[in-house]
């Protein structure tokens, strides 16, 4: 099968481009359960049957739980399946996200410290396979027919108790690889930030866009002051080959250092998600289309990431990311742009 991670929309505050990208699993270790652990097991589980209320929100089936948060995606694209306009419930302490993909469905629950109901309905002890994975200094525990082919993940954190399940409804069994499975707790946790951390990454957001505007502020000033020099410079400098020389009376505000933290910013590098930015590098300064540019070249996990940073006024031009020979244009979010395909060369 096929597998490619499209893109992630985060609900509420935090909205995040998250696409295939970040850290891969490691520390996997393998489980196994006798059959008659197993058999005990699941007629525990089956005596007990789990009665969910329907919620009309996230924040409803929160409340319903006991839940401070309960962070869900809009919409997620995966195996060239949306799932999205998820359906709520809530029961003894567990809060439920339910998004149907047609012939498949996937199901996020979170639970407070004690929860009764399951994070899953399906009977883990059925599963032949059960393994655990590090992620981002979390367990995940994973079980599916196979390693590396997961139905259901659970794991715990600072908030709270988590579990996703994906099952196909006409009776087929359907899995994740470890890059979906990476892909969707990164998301996951990246949506229930608390409170703190959600002010936290705004204001760090909001302190970067200020900084930004000083430094173009000051650049401004500095070359009113010194156009005569900056002209005599650009006429010197006619023969280079980075597009540098003759730039029209156009001056570059923005370095190649600037261009790349604000080529960086804008593909999310640094953060809980996606981690830093790997194999950085930038062109020099190019004259084209009317204005002054860099390209900034980079890798976010297993995302390359190529982005022109006008040089004068600071803005994104345009960004590319790249993810198994797949090419997906971004918005000026950086987010992926749906049906936009096209082959990487």
């Amino acid at each position: 099968m096929n597998k490619q991670i499209v893109s992630f929309t985060l609900a509420g505050a935090l909205a995040l481009g998250i696409v295939g990208c970040g850290q891969q699993p490691t520390q996997t270790t393998t489980e196994t359960t006798t059959q008659t652990e197993q058999t005990t097991q699941k007629t525990e589980q089956t005596e007990v049957k789990t009665n969910w209320t329907s919620d009309s929100d996230a924040e409803a089936a929160a409340k319903g739980a006991g839940l401070d948060k309960f962070g869900v995606f809009e919409k997620l694209t995966f195996n060239d399946t949306a799932h999205q306009n998820p359906k709520f419930a809530h029961a003894d302490g567990v809060a439920k996200a339910t998004y149907d993909g047609g012939a498949n469905e996937l199901v996020i629950t979170k639970g407070v410290n004690g929860h009764k109901a399951p994070l899953s309905d399906r009977d883990e002890t059925t599963f032949a396979s059960k393994w655990k994975t590090s992620f981002d200094n979390v367990d995940v525990t994973l079980y599916g027919p196979k390693e590396g082919a997961a139905v259901v993940l659970t794991w715990s954190d600072e908030s709270g108790n988590y579990g996703v399940t994906y099952q196909g409804l006409g009776g087929e069994e359907v899995t994740l690889d470890d890059q979906d499975v990476t892909a969707i707790v990164s998301a996951v946790r990246d949506a229930n930030l608390d409170q703190k951390e959600d002010e936290e990454e705004q204001q760090r957001h909001e302190q970067q866009a200020e900084q930004k505007q000083q430094q173009k502020q000051q650049n401004n000033n500095s070359n009113n002051n010194n156009s005569n020099n900056n002209n005599s410079n650009n006429n010197n400098n006619s023969g280079n080959n980075d597009g540098s020389g003759d730039n029209n009376g156009m001056n570059d505000n923005y370095g190649a250092d600037g261009c790349i933290q604000i080529a960086c910013d804008y593909a999310g590098a640094g953060g809980q998600a996606k981690g830093p930015a790997l194999n950085l590098s930038c062109s020099g300064l190019i004259n084209g289309g009317g204005t002054l540019y860099y390209v900034v070249d980079f890798d976010l996990g297993d995302v390359h990431y190529q982005v022109q940073v006008d040089a004068i006024d600071g803005n994104v031009i345009s960004g590319v990311q790249t993810f198994n020979g797949t090419q997906q244009l971004l918005d000026d979010e950086g987010n992926p742009i749906e049906n936009t395909e096209e082959p990487a060369e």
